[in-house]
């Protein structure tokens, strides 16, 4: 049967499913159990990149909190899994001249440490980078924005 459905779903280009009424899916015959449900929609999401959308009633929220689909919140529902830690260059008084910095017409600072950006305006004359989570990935910026070039040397950058 699912690959019956792979293939229709490749043959018909779909591109997500909306099952409504999905709190009966939780409703099975011994001895299968609800896991087994979501254990094939997974797999059938996996093996064709359609998404489902399950939508019903209140005791659907039961069956997405079921032991083995603990990982899968709800939207809405979401717990965070790590402390992120804070960058080290939170805060820190970014040394560009201000006149050069508001001569450029480019508001966007890119940091030093994690690569994050923000967009700055001067406060008591001085540019202070804010709090920031500390970035985990390397992904370029191609953007126009301030970046450091060495300890105390920053440049506009990128196109």
């Amino acid at each position: 049967m699912r690959e019956a459905v792979v293939y229709a779903f490749a043959l018909l280009r779909v591109k997500g499913v909306f099952v409504d009424e999905a709190q009966h899916l939780m409703s099975v015959d011994t001895p299968h159990k609800p896991t087994s449900q979501l254990d094939w929609l997974k797999a059938l999401t996996n093996r064709t990149n359609v998404l489902h959308v399950l939508a019903g009633n209140f005791d659907l929220y039961d069956f997405c909190r079921v032991e083995r689909a603990a990982n899968r919140d709800p939207v809405g529902d979401q717990i965070q899994t790590a402390k992120i830690p804070k960058c080290t260059f939170s805060g820190v008084v970014v040394p560009i001249d201000l006149k050069r910095f508001l001569d450029s017409d480019v508001a966007l600072v890119e940091c030093p440490d994690c690569a994050s950006t923000r967009t700055l305006e001067p406060h008591g004359g001085v540019l202070r980078f804010k709090s920031h989570d500390k970035r985990k990935t390397t992904t370029p910026h191609t953007e126009r924005r301030w970046a450091a070039k060495g300890e105390m040397d920053w440049d506009v950058v990128g196109s």
